[in-house]
């Protein structure tokens, strides 16, 4: 997919590939509690997006995560 192989499926050049990311929440939209802001969280990009070094998701697709739970820091 990273290599543009996949055209034939309807992929096209310029696809950030990638359907789950985890991190911290930096900003939020309108009419979202602004205490989201610093939660460490996982969510769901959709069809792409996930490789990005930021990403917009909607609230309904984010998920908090437990603290205590390991986390890579790369």
């Amino acid at each position: 997919m990273r290599r543009g192989t996949l055209s034939g499926f309807g992929f096209r050049p310029g696809l950030i590939p990638g359907s789950e990311v985890a991190g911290r929440v930096l900003a939020v939209g309108d009419g979202v509690d602004a205490s989201w802001i610093g939660r460490p969280v996982w969510a769901f990009t959709g069809v792409g997006g996930a490789y990005a070094e930021r990403a917009v998701v909607r609230l309904e697709d984010v998920t908090e995560l437990p603290d205590g739970l390991s986390r890579s820091t790369r």
